[in-house]
């Protein structure tokens, strides 16, 4: 597997920013397998000034990351690594409601994989760092500055190290762990990155593994709930679609069955991500398209946001009339000619 760049067309994307362009060059130009993704919100956590991405080396396991748009504070040593800590837990209890994802040992689960989360300090300059050689060492694989090259010292010198991003992870994992298939990493995707997959209605019967190594009491139950839907990754051409970002009206033209409704729906999940403050409305012709949207949303993960509407457009019309207009409709379902009117009133 060769490196996937999500987004690929990074460059040409104003809503992705500088810190995040640079870490997908970089990943272009030395990683060799694997995913690195930026621009998503795993568990609601991301904001308009600290942006959250994930890295998924096969041979190596998952890191999820934040970048932090400003240097170092050495006052904030113990806040950087309470943040780290309290994320790191939510995205863990996130994967572990995955069949495909974790090992059994007894009644508890563990994940199959290493996985941590870490800080970037993408403003940081070596050689110029301002905390102390002590502080660092307290931040040790909890933040990196220069992409993915972990702080390091030697002497009085800060210099960077190529390796490590993997290094001191904290949260029990299978110690059998060899490699990440496409199955896992599109579970993986379907938990922290959901307008990339496509999610079928359909769970699979995916039996877990058992491990007999030691855990810890920071183990979670097996709780029988985690369940495992058949996903697919979008194309290369879907994902630029989701990633362009701009305003105005969009008609997009297809066949039955192309993929229009994976669009608007992944669509969706980009912006309610982006634009928090911002309410979504996605309308649909029918009941049936309507509920299978809400199926995939809650399967999404938006953390407290609750900023993305799904409804028919006879929902809304009838929505519209109960709540803003105080009109009553004939029947529970609007007709054309209070659809007609709603519009005109709407215009005026």
């Amino acid at each position: 597997m060769s490196i996937r760049l999500w987004p690929k067309e990074y460059e040409r994307k104003d809503h992705i920013t500088k810190a995040e362009k640079a870490i997908l060059r970089n990943a272009a130009r030395n990683f060799k397998s694997g995913h690195i993704v930026v621009g998503i919100d795993p568990v609601g956590m991301s904001s308009a000034t600290v942006k959250m991405g994930m890295y998924i080396s096969p041979k190596e396991g998952l890191v999820t990351f934040s970048f932090y748009p400003n240097r170092i504070s050495p006052s904030s040593i113990d806040a950087y690594k309470m943040y780290v800590d309290m994320v790191e837990e939510k995205i863990y209890t996130r994967l572990l409601d995955s069949k495909i994802l974790i090992a059994r040992n007894d009644k508890y689960k563990i994940l199959k994989f290493p996985y941590k989360h870490i800080i970037i300090f993408a403003d940081e300059k070596v050689g110029k760092v301002l905390a102390s050689e002590e502080q660092l060492k307290r931040l040790e694989n909890y933040a990196t500055f220069d992409f993915f090259r972990p702080i390091t010292s030697v002497g009085n010198e800060k210099t960077i190290a190529q390796l490590g991003i993997f290094a001191g992870v904290r949260k029990p994992y299978d110690s059998t762990f060899s490699q990440l298939n496409d199955i896992e990493c599109r579970a993986i995707f379907e938990r922290l990155a959901p307008e990339y997959i496509i999610i079928m209605n359909e769970t699979e019967n995916v039996r877990i593994e058992e491990n007999k190594e030691m855990i810890t009491v920071r183990d979670l139950h097996i709780t029988g709930k985690e369940l495992e839907y058949k996903t697919f990754f979008l194309d290369e051409y879907q994902a630029a679609q989701i990633n362009d970002m701009g305003t105005g009206h969009r008609v997009i033209l297809a066949n039955p069955g192309a993929g229009k409704s994976v669009l608007l729906l992944s669509k969706a999940f980009k912006y309610s991500s982006l634009f928090k403050d911002s309410k979504v409305l996605l309308t649909c012709y029918n009941n049936n398209l309507a509920d299978s949207y809400n199926f995939k949303r809650a399967c999404a993960n938006f953390g407290g946001n609750n900023n993305l509407f799904i409804m028919t457009f006879h929902k809304l019309v009838k929505k519209i009339y109960d709540e803003y207009l105080h009109i009553r409709t004939e029947s529970n379902i609007v007709n054309e000619v209070e659809i007609r009117k709603c519009i005109v009133d709407g215009l005026h």
